[in-house]
């Protein structure tokens, strides 16, 4: 079983990768990381998740305008800012009545 590494400076958990056959009744099997060869038969496929930080320092001590430069880059989705650091957007702003904490403040 890989070993996540642990929060970096108040970030969130880090993510391991992982491999899994997919079969065509939608059975899953975690396949090692390494792999040199795998046949798949009609229906199955290949899920690849690549291993991930966790970000650097507490996400609540950012402002909602850095959070908010991050969401069109596609470095985090407005769903995401929303359910780990109760930002909310709208318009393409910083919805301040929806925003259920305050990074910064």
């Amino acid at each position: 079983m890989p070993i996540s590494p642990g929060r970096l400076a108040g970030g969130a958990d880090m993510h391991v990768s992982s491999l899994t056959l997919m079969g065509h009744n939608g059975d899953a099997r975690l396949l090692p990381s390494k792999v040199p060869h795998c046949k798949l038969r009609a229906g199955e496929r290949l899920v690849s998740i690549g291993p991930c930080g966790g970000g650097y320092r507490d996400p609540l001590r950012r402002t909602p305008e850095a959070v908010l430069a991050d969401v069109p880059d596609g470095l985090i989705p407005a769903q995401t800012a929303a359910r780990e650091i109760g930002m909310v957007f709208k318009d393409g702003r910083v919805d301040r009545a929806g925003t259920a904490v305050a990074p910064g403040a």
